[in-house]
């Protein structure tokens, strides 16, 4: 139950409340203008201090953390517990909770930081003191899909106009998971049941994406079905295992490289060689040549001229012809023994010639012999990378097939786990019949105070996990949908004021009774009186003065008696923050 509601700030309206029924109040004055409004004045903002009080995300620049409230500090003071406790949250330190009170019987204990006079919890953890005291929440219900003190809290304290919007959302578009489990939890049905069903449809999902991916090809070397890739890994095993016969005999010669580079060079060195060997062949023949037109001049031949000729040559030329050709001999001479030392030079080189082809040709002709016998380097290392690409083919095969059987696998056992789980939950809805009836019962009730016919509460199993839903005859006008809401809270407050712990509380906001037609307003007042004040628990609701039904009201409920607080428009004193921003 919440006892008061108040700031570190003189102008916050601080209203404290009682026990049943509670009414805050937006009020005209007399001089106000046409043009003011009671929207504004601190209804919703007197709800959004109870949600941050009460651990609620905040983020910046939204809700109470704007620049104009910077540095507040907002207090609520309820029984938590047993215990009367005053817990605040200053907006600029978001994240800590002070805690003024007995705390001795915490499942968690506040701290005390050096200058502070109050001890203080981080929010996550006074979120979980809350859960404990107010739902019985622990680490057992701890999960991925379990239900949490922020969404519980939600169907106590709605917030928004899409809260308003249907009786087991708190928010648009709630994951349907959420709607089941907390509905189911505050129900006292088996939420576990609709957690696993989640878990399973997650399962699904992923089974769904996985056998997608295989479909469109997502694994290389796709082959569609479990029949063509075994007809695929045959063929491959057969094919690997003829590469791998063929590079068994492969016969590599350790030394292939070094031979291929020596016959090469070899080869160089045998051109190079007949070249030569052509070129001293060539220039023997030259010389020989040379050697055999070299039979020198006729000694005689210059005298016999001139004698021919008539002329008698004198003594000293006959003697100066003399020493011409005694000079031409000799070199002539000369001649001759150098042509034949040159000869006989390039005949040795010539053998020696002969001599080094055939040396290096017998040499290639060694190592050609070894390398037409030996299969090459790059050959085989060309088979061995094929050989490769087939191995890994297999193997992929062999993974894709592993795939397909596993996934098949669990897809069997996803059904079997499902059906198991069906059974379990169609089993657990029957043994909490009376949980169910008890609820389907007040709803009933509280829509026949409302309306001539009473509504119902649909509370069923299905294949797809718990489904809800609400009917009232006339549920076709706007004013209906809201009480639908209406009833189906008040419900869930009377079912929970019963338990040991509880919120102990029921908040709505003045949207709940927008386009609510005046007898049925007036009728959910009542209702919301007598229900709180009968089951112990506590109803806050804010309203606008000229919307209360005043007239249907008269002798049935005394709203002004009720009133803790009253909002006006007078002046920006009369709002609840006592400011405008």
């Amino acid at each position: 139950m919440i006892i008061s509601v108040s700031a570190d700030r003189k102008s916050f309206r601080t209203v404290h409340f009682e026990p049943g029924f509670n009414v805050v109040l937006a009020d005209r004055t007399r001089t106000a203008s046409r043009k003011d409004s009671r929207n504004g004045l601190g209804k919703s903002t007197l709800i959004e201090v109870i949600h941050f009080a009460l651990g609620a995300d905040a983020k910046v620049r939204q809700g109470l953390l704007v620049e104009p409230l910077l540095g507040w500090t907002f207090f609520v003071e309820l029984l938590l517990g047993g215990g009367r406790v005053r817990v605040g949250r200053n907006t600029a330190e978001p994240k800590w909770v002070t805690i003024e009170g007995d705390t001795a019987h915490w499942p968690l204990q506040p701290e005390r930081a050096l200058g502070l006079a109050a001890a203080r919890l981080t929010v996550a953890d006074w979120v979980k003191v809350l859960g404990h005291f107010s739902f019985s929440l622990g680490s057992a219900d701890a999960g991925r899909y379990a239900p949490s003190y922020r969404g519980l809290i939600s169907y106590f304290a709605r917030r928004g106009a899409d809260a308003y919007s249907t009786p087991f959302e708190f928010f648009r578009k709630q994951k349907e998971w959420s709607k089941q489990v907390h509905n189911a939890f505050l129900l006292d049905l088996e939420w576990r049941d609709a957690s696993e069903l989640q878990e399973l449809k997650d399962r699904k999902l992923h089974l769904g994406n996985f056998e997608a991916a295989i479909k469109a090809g997502a694994l290389r070397g796709l082959v569609a079905s479990v029949g063509e890739l075994e007809v695929e890994k045959i063929s491959l095993q057969r094919q690997v295992s003829e590469e791998t016969k063929g590079l068994q005999t492969f016969v590599v010669h350790p030394q292939y490289r070094d031979l291929d580079r020596e016959a090469s060079r070899l080869t160089g060195e045998l051109h190079s060689l007949v070249n030569a060997r052509f070129e001293t062949r060539e220039r023997l023949v030259y010389f020989n040549a040379s050697l055999a037109q070299e039979d020198g001049t006729d000694e005689e031949s210059v005298e016999r001229l001139y004698q021919d000729m008539g002329v008698e040559l004198p003594e000293m030329l006959k003697r100066r012809l003399e020493d011409v050709r005694a000079f031409h001999q000799t070199i002539v001479r000369n001649r001759r023994e150098f042509l034949a030392q040159e000869v006989a030079s390039l005949e040795r080189r010539l053998v020696a010639l002969e001599d080094e082809v055939r040396t290096r040709t017998d040499e290639r002709g060694s190592l050609m012999a070894v390398l037409k016998s030996h299969g090459p380097w790059d050959e085989y290392a060309e088979l061995q990378r094929r050989h490769g690409e087939t191995v890994a083919q297999l193997e992929n095969v062999n993974a894709q097939l592993d795939q397909l059987r596993r996934l098949a696998v669990e897809k069997s056992k996803l059904t079997i786990d499902r059906e198991v789980l069906l059974a379990k939950a169609r089993q657990d809805y029957e043994e909490r019949a009376s949980q169910r009836e008890r609820a389907v019962s007040w709803f009933a009730a509280h829509t026949h105070a409302l309306y001539d016919t009473p509504g119902r509460l649909v509370i069923d199993i299905t294949d797809t996990g718990y489904r809800f839903g609400v009917e009232i005859p006339r549920s076709s006008s706007a004013g209906v949908e809201k009480m639908k809401v209406f009833c189906y809270d008040l419900v869930l407050a009377e079912i929970w004021a019963a338990k040991a712990t509880s919120p102990g509380f029921l908040i709505h906001d003045s949207t709940i009774f927008a386009d609510v037609d005046e007898r049925q307003h007036a009728n959910a007042l009542v209702q919301a009186t007598v229900a709180s004040e009968g089951a112990g628990f506590q109803y806050i609701c804010t309203m606008n003065s000229d919307a209360i039904p005043w007239k249907e009201l008269a002798g049935r409920v005394d709203v002004g008696r009720y009133v803790r607080l009253t909002l006006t428009d007078e002046h920006e004193a009369g709002s609840l923050l006592g400011i405008r921003f």
